[in-house]
């Protein structure tokens, strides 16, 4: 943002015309890394999206990682024009954070959350319930950000990170008859909102 600032004001004083090319890509910038307040009037039963942008899966996979198992997989797709910032889906206590170096294809592809660049993030509610939540890099994202360390507490809805500049973020909970899904295909969701499902 420094040097888009030095731009503009370089371009105000010598060809004052090409002013309008730093000032779009300085007014994207701040659009992009925009970080508004979120609060959820959910009950503490349900999952809340981690993302911002469009749910493009609902499948029943197998997740041997953290859930051990049948596991409800809901993906979300953040374009380059969403909120980036993550939050916690669920309160739960960080059990484990690992890095995976991958690919950088199209992050609205399935095969984007095993081959592309990742990172995951296993979650334990406090009725002792899993989560993993799988933050992907996308074909124009390269920098997966997350402050989260095992052990460390987290709230519903509270921040957790970023993956810059579009990407997907998939979260993965048990498979079975208490978890009920709230959201459809092509839904948009709202990080920290949007209600994903609820533990009956």
């Amino acid at each position: 943002m420094i040097v888009l600032g030095a731009a503009i004001a370089a371009s105000l004083v010598y060809l004052p015309w090409l002013a309008i090319l730093p000032v779009v890509l300085l007014a994207l910038v701040l659009q992009f890394f925009r970080d508004p307040e979120r609060l959820s009037p959910a009950p503490p039963v349900a999952v809340i999206s981690p993302a911002d942008g469009k749910v493009v899966d609902i499948s029943a996979v197998d997740e041997p990682e953290h859930v051990g198992g049948k596991a409800k997989r809901i993906a979300i797709f953040m374009s380059v024009f969403d909120v980036h910032v993550n939050r916690s889906p669920v309160k739960a206590k960080v059990e484990w954070v690992r890095h995976v170096p991958g690919r950088f294809m199209n992050a609205v592809r399935s095969a984007a959350g095993l081959e592309n660049e990742r990172l995951l993030v296993a979650l334990r509610d406090e009725a002792g319930r899993p989560a993993l939540l799988n933050l992907v890099a996308g074909f124009v994202a390269r920098r997966i950000v997350c402050a989260l360390s095992p052990g460390q507490t987290v709230h519903r809805g509270q921040r957790i990170g970023m993956i810059r500049f579009g990407s997907r973020v998939e979260v993965f909970v048990p498979d079975d008859d208490r978890f009920e899904v709230a959201v459809r295909l092509g839904q948009a969701v709202r990080a920290g909102r949007t209600v994903l499902g609820e533990w009956r």
